[in-house]
């Protein structure tokens, strides 16, 4: 059971201007900062992707809870939507093989699994990292998981997963793009 005990909301549309895609305004980077969580970010997104959503999750303590954070990136023409999932706990693995990994280079020596589920339209990454933990989310975890998020409901293709995953950086001022 998830219990919501405060949610922080900043959702901008960056249309029409491909440059500038995948930028955090800056009410986005201080929901991020005000979560005092370390997060991660992707450094190269899909054309036409933007930042819709940042959310700040404090959950009920336990194992499954914690500050989370959600940043949300969508393309309307496409109809595609991923997010980034960062948590200080809560988290488990899978009993499936992965359809792939990727290697996280500004991570270290970190490789991370890609996995594709059947029903419902599930495609995520296993969690990463050492507390906090973080992995990139598909459509259908999205609508799952945070319906308030996004109405998208398109999953990345596998390659372009691939690209997002490959590109995750620890998030801070110098290296989010636009900045």
């Amino acid at each position: 059971m998830r219990f919501w005990l405060a949610v922080v909301c900043a959702t901008f549309v960056l249309a029409g201007n491909p440059a500038r895609a995948a930028v955090l305004s800056e009410p986005q980077t201080q929901v991020l900062r005000a979560a005092g969580l370390v997060s991660v970010l992707p450094q190269r997104v899909p054309e036409g992707f933007t930042v819709t959503s940042v959310l700040a999750i404090a959950r009920q303590p336990g194992p499954a809870g914690g500050i989370g954070t959600l940043v949300v990136y969508e393309n309307y023409k496409t109809g595609q939507v991923f997010g980034i999932e960062s948590t200080h706990g809560g988290i488990g693995g899978f009993n499936i093989p992965p359809v792939t990994t990727v290697r996280i280079p500004a991570l270290g020596d970190v490789t991370c699994a890609i996995y594709q589920f059947r029903k419902p339209d599930l495609v995520m990454t296993d969690w990463v990292g050492k507390g906090p933990f973080f992995r990139v989310v598909g459509a259908g975890y999205l609508r799952e998981r945070y319906p308030e998020s996004t109405s998208i409901a398109k999953d990345l293709s596998l390659k372009e997963l691939g690209t997002v995953v490959s590109s995750l950086a620890p998030f801070t001022l110098r290296n989010v793009p636009g900045n």
